[in-house]
């Protein structure tokens, strides 16, 4: 994969890696829960952790027994948060292993991070031993989508009417696999048999629209919009987006979402 050339992948979670980590302890722990049962680890396993982040998935192996697993990401800022044990810091695109290494591969809500999903998923499938298992979790199309892009809309909106007005400071090429379908596809597409997908629904709970927009602001496509103003234009542009929110939910004081994720599983 060939980054935008300020690596702003990298950057965005270089500065809010401590949020992240934050946020995943706190939202997303159930969802590496499920994804760890459905792929069937045991303690014989050799794992590979994709995009690990601050390492939750190993946290939750760990508190169960499991292996420790090779962990790898993109970003070193959040390996250093990371449970100690073997990191990686590299690229999904070009996963730095031998073929057939590892017996379950898992990626927690990191395949929507990856501009060609289809190149990760061929490594994953590669890395696995024959029979191996792949697990992964993955925002699905039903969830907050429309949320998210009320916030991202309001957004954009603002910045065409900056001075100076260029997209490519803040565009970061990602490819959504959004349905269950599509990820079916996307795993027989790259190898992968006995693919089986089930949805799952979580409630997240939110002070206000502006707490809202603190944690979309982690992600790298929202923080690389707002990284490109400055004052006072940031604060302009936040104060625009929060009301984008707002009128989305209907109300300005603390809300539910209803997130839905796609928990996957299939075989080498």
């Amino acid at each position: 994969m060939i980054w935008p050339p300020d690596d702003r992948i990298r950057r965005a979670f270089a500065e809010t890696a401590k949020r992240y980590d934050d946020l995943a302890r706190r939202r997303f722990r159930r969802i590496a829960t499920e994804m760890i049962a459905a792929a069937g680890v045991n303690r014989k396993d050799r794992i590979l952790d994709v995009a690990c982040g601050s390492g939750l998935v190993a946290r939750v192996l760990s508190e169960r027994g499991l292996p420790k697993p090779v962990g790898l990401d993109i970003s070193m800022d959040l390996l250093r948060l990371a449970p100690p044990g073997p990191l990686v810091c590299a690229d999904a695109m070009g996963i730095p292993a031998r073929s057939q290494r590892f017996d379950v591969v898992l990626c927690s809500l990191g395949i929507q991070m990856f501009e060609d999903p289809d190149v990760a998923l061929r490594e994953m499938h590669r890395v696995l031993v024959d029979g191996g298992r792949i697990g992964l979790t993955s925002w699905s199309a039903s969830g907050v989508l429309d949320l998210d892009r009320a916030a991202v809309d309001a957004l954009d909106e603002f910045l065409q009417g900056r001075p100076g007005y260029d997209p490519s400071r803040w565009r970061v090429p990602q490819t959504f696999i959004g349905t269950e379908q599509e990820m079916i596809e996307a795993l027989r597409d790259n190898g992968f048999t006995a693919p089986e997908i089930r949805a799952r629904r979580k409630r997240s709970a939110f002070r206000d629209s502006h707490h809202y927009l603190d944690m979309l602001s982690i992600f790298p496509a929202v923080w690389a919009r707002l990284n490109s103003l400055a004052e006072p234009d940031l604060i302009e542009a936040r104060d625009v987006t929060a009301a984008a929110i707002e009128r989305e939910v209907g109300h300005s004081g603390p809300f539910e979402i209803l997130d839905e994720v796609l928990i996957s599983t299939a075989r080498r």
